[in-house]
């Protein structure tokens, strides 16, 4: 099963199979990542894909969990947490003097998106 969720600041996308994510944006390949080799994808954070490969801070960007990757919580939140932190670092534009923002709403989204979206499957 595959859920989209519009996020204010990204599209995030939870599936039992990466290779869903490829499908859903009807592509073949993506960031250097090919659908033929992307069984071993926990997580990934990136931009939206587009045609001409240009990408700038104001792009959108997606978050993908794989939900069947891990069983035990702790790797789960570990997973979305990590994917939650490439995620805010590009929200705050890479400045590191934003560490606390950065690390605090990774952490808020990670929460929510776990508790929300993810403990329920588990």
């Amino acid at each position: 099963m595959t859920k989209i969720i519009r996020k204010p600041d990204y599209l995030l996308i939870l599936s039992h199979d990466p290779v869903h994510l490829f499908n859903y944006f009807d592509v073949h390949e993506m960031h250097g990542l090919y659908i033929d080799e992307c069984q071993h994808i926990e997580g990934l954070c990136n931009y939206i894909p587009k045609q001409d490969g240009n990408y700038d801070l104001a792009d959108p960007c997606f978050v993908f969990i794989n939900t069947s990757k891990h069983t035990d919580p702790i790797k789960v939140f570990g997973v979305v947490m990590h994917e939650m932190m490439h995620m805010s670092l590009k929200k705050h534009q890479w400045n590191l003097h934003k560490e606390e923002e950065i690390i605090t709403w990774a952490e808020e989204q990670a929460y929510d998106i776990y508790y929300n979206y993810i403990n329920k499957q588990l």
